[in-house]
């Protein structure tokens, strides 16, 4: 098994979703207790699936949503900050 989708319906099944979660965790399974969280994770699925990963910071993620993130060697993956933008050339970042 590779991901435990789970979604319990009030008290009736607490029991049986405390022995699901806690074996999902003991096995290394992933699992999601909404359909929320299951479309999420269906979807991320889907986007690793289309292109390749990459890890950054959080604080490089921050910079992508405001369009601050340039292009340059070194670093996480290639990118950073630019201390002196006057001269390096800014590289627009699709997230």
């Amino acid at each position: 098994m590779q991901l435990l989708i789970n979604t319990p319906l009030g008290k009736l099944t607490q029991r049986d979703d405390y022995y699901i979660r806690r074996t999902a965790l003991q096995r290394g399974v992933p699992y999601a207790t909404t359909m929320s969280a299951a479309s999420a994770a269906c979807d991320a699925i889907l986007a690793l699936r289309s292109r390749r990963g990459t890890v950054r910071c959080l604080q490089e993620w921050y910079e992508i949503g405001r369009g601050e993130l340039t292009h340059v060697t070194g670093g996480s993956g290639g990118f950073g900050k630019v201390r002196d933008r006057s001269r390096a050339s800014v590289t627009k970042v699709d997230g």
